[in-house]
């Protein structure tokens, strides 16, 4: 599974990092591993996550390339920064999306980016 076609996201809670959904590069391979490398998130909705740190939609983390489509971001916050979407050490293409109500304490209530 490197590829996540139109889910639904409604509600979700972390303590931490990625409200919504959270995926970070594995180094190494293991027998439980589904997702290598997440490549692309398409047609999907993230509705009133909340991250008690990062990231209240999505959280990506040392994520090579991935493309983010035709997705909706509506009323998510982190309690830190990347309210809608979070990225760290990561090449992300944002396309047709929208943006709705999203927040973030810190930084970036939409969208927070890093290197």
């Amino acid at each position: 599974l490197s590829k996540m076609t139109t889910f639904s996201f409604i509600d979700c809670v972390a303590d931490k990092d990625g409200g919504g959904m959270y995926s970070h590069r594995i180094q190494e391979a293991h027998d439980y591993q589904l997702v290598r490398e997440l490549r692309a998130v398409k047609g999907s909705n993230f509705v009133r996550c909340l991250a008690g740190s990062n990231g209240g939609g999505i959280l990506l983390d040392d994520i090579s390339n991935v493309t983010i489509g035709n997705c909706e971001f509506e009323s998510n916050s982190a309690t830190e920064s990347g309210g809608a979407v979070y990225s760290s050490h990561s090449n992300v293409s944002i396309s047709n999306s929208l943006f709705l109500s999203n927040s973030a304490d810190e930084e970036g209530g939409g969208a927070f980016s890093s290197f």
